[in-house]
C-alpha cells in the first residue's frame, strides 16, 4: 500500500510504483496534501490503459478536484485495462477493483463523464466505485 505522504506534495515517487508494476503495490491512496491533478491522472491513466500494471486493485484519490474530461479518460484506461485482461483471459485476478476518486466539486458531470469512460467495458472490472460527498444530483443518478 502507497499512502502519499512526505514532506513533498509530488506523487512522482508513487506514479512510478505503478508504471513498473510494483509487485507490493495492491492498493494506491492518494492523500487529499499530495498534488493530483489532470497531468497526474492522465499518468496513471496511461499506465492503467497500457495493461504494464496488473497488481494494483485499488485505488483511493478522494478530495482531489479533477476535470470531468480527466474522469473520463480515467474511466476509459479503466475500460481499457478490462477489455485487455480479459481478452488474455487474466481479469479474474487481475486489474483495478476498487475506486474512490474526485472531490465535492465533481457534481453530476463528473459522474457522468467517469461513467462515459466507463461504458465500453460495462463498469471495467469494478467491485466498488465510491462516489460518496460528490455533490450529485439527479443528473449524475440516472
Amino acid at each position: 500500500m502507497a499512502w502519499g505522504q512526505g514532506g513533498f506534495k509530488s506523487c512522482d515517487a508513487l506514479l512510478k510504483r505503478v508504471e513498473q508494476n510494483d509487485v507490493k503495490l495492491v492498493e494506491l491512496v492518494i492523500l487529499p496534501m499530495k498534488t493530483f491533478g489532470a497531468a497526474e491522472i492522465q499518468r496513471l491513466s496511461n499506465s492503467i490503459a497500457s495493461g504494464v500494471n496488473t497488481n494494483l486493485k485499488t485505488i483511493s484519490a478522494s478530495g482531489h478536484h479533477l476535470p470531468p474530461e480527466s474522469l473520463k479518460m480515467f474511466g476509459q484506461a479503466l475500460s481499457a485495462q478490462a477489455q485487455k485482461l480479459n481478452s488474455d483471459n487474466t481479469a479474474s485476478s487481475n486489474g483495478i477493483t476498487h475506486i474512490s476518486i474526485g472531490s465535492k466539486y465533481m457534481g453530476d458531470e463528473g459522474v457522468v463523464a467517469l461513467c462515459e469512460g466507463l461504458a465500453p467495458s460495462d463498469g471495467a472490472l469494478l467491485q466498488s466505485l465510491d462516489l460518496g460527498w460528490k455533490n450529485i444530483g439527479r443528473e449524475g443518478i440516472r
